[in-house]
């Protein structure tokens, strides 16, 4: 196991949806300090960090301090959060859901061939297009599916932890609609006026 000293540095996103605890976890390194926020809190906002006994030791009294910190309410709520996340047992369900994204996304990908790529790692998954992502983000909102194109080509799928095979089943058929429309529309476009004569 590496430490992010070995690697000069280390910053990754993402925590439970990635199907382990921490993504830094798949990475096989040990870093120096974790933040935790959003999903932690489960709706409240909340962040903390942690970090190793040495790095820790470098923090004095004054030197990390938030207006909030220590909120028992907010810290409650956390605690509770991560037993939920615990007992039952949402680390392996994103990897088990995610699988079958992947897989549902995969097959959607041989009737639509302008998904060029299905990649991601637990509930974290996202599609490349050979199209601009932002009007099949717009058709599958228009439809009652919201998703994020990270990038011009790009569409991000970060589905909760308690996602079932029905909604994925849900949202891939919205996507196929969205991809459908989208494509009938950029022909439409490409033919031009001449095509209804």
């Amino acid at each position: 196991m590496r430490t992010c000293g070995d690697c000069g540095g280390c910053a990754m996103p993402g925590g439970c949806g990635w199907s382990r605890w921490f993504a830094y976890q798949h990475a096989g390194v040990v870093p120096d300090i974790v933040t935790l926020a959003k999903g932690m809190g489960g709706g409240v906002p909340i962040g903390a960090i942690v970090a190793r006994g040495e790095i820790a030791a470098a923090f004095q009294p004054g030197t990390h301090g938030s207006t909030f910190a220590g909120n028992p309410l907010v810290c409650a709520a956390a605690l509770a959060v991560m037993q939920a996340i615990a007992e039952e047992g949402l680390v392996d369900r994103a990897a088990e859901m995610g699988t079958y994204l992947m897989a549902r996304l995969g097959e959607l990908a041989k009737a639509h061939p302008v998904i060029t790529e299905v990649r991601g790692r637990g509930l974290m998954v996202a599609i490349e297009l050979g199209i601009p992502s932002e009007p099949v983000v717009a058709a599958c909102l228009a439809r009652g599916l919201l998703v994020n194109n990270v990038q011009p080509k790009a569409i991000r799928f970060v589905p909760p932890l308690i996602v079932d095979r029905g909604d994925i089943d849900e949202a891939i058929v919205i996507l196929g609609s969205a991809l459908s429309a989208v494509g009938v529309e950029a022909g439409k476009a490409a033919a031009g006026p001449a095509a209804g004569r």
